[in-house]
């Protein structure tokens, strides 16, 4: 499960990172809240989950995905629950699939701010 959960873990990293840089393709310069962003869930992921209650707590699984990627998988290994396997393999799934829609929509709509120098 160690080395599913690594595997999952790096896809989620890499969507979350995907989605989180592919904002600068509607908001300019936003590598300073991109880094963030990702560095934030780096941080998190050092912090036990009990700390966190209520909101942060959702957006922790939701928003920033550290409770996929480093708590779910924690409590796994300890006991395992067929149902949050599925939850971190769905999740991963629908994470990549979101952000391959996100960077091509972002390309689309940074390719075709080139067609208008082309009409002049």
């Amino acid at each position: 499960m160690f080395i599913v959960f690594c595997i999952t873990g790096g896809f989620i990293i890499t969507a979350f990172t995907v989605i989180v840089n592919s904002l600068g393709f509607w908001f300019g310069k936003s590598d300073v809240l991109a880094d963030t962003l990702i560095g934030s869930s780096l941080s998190f992921s050092t912090y036990p989950e009990g700390i966190f209650k209520g909101v942060i707590k959702w957006l922790l699984y939701l928003v920033v995905p550290v409770g996929i990627v480093a708590y779910v998988p924690v409590r796994l290994i300890v006991s395992y629950k067929w149902w949050l396997f599925l939850l971190v393999i769905v999740f991963t799934i629908a994470i990549i699939i979101f952000a391959f829609y996100i960077f091509n929509k972002g390309l689309k709509r940074y390719s075709s701010s080139n067609l208008m120098i082309a009409r002049i």
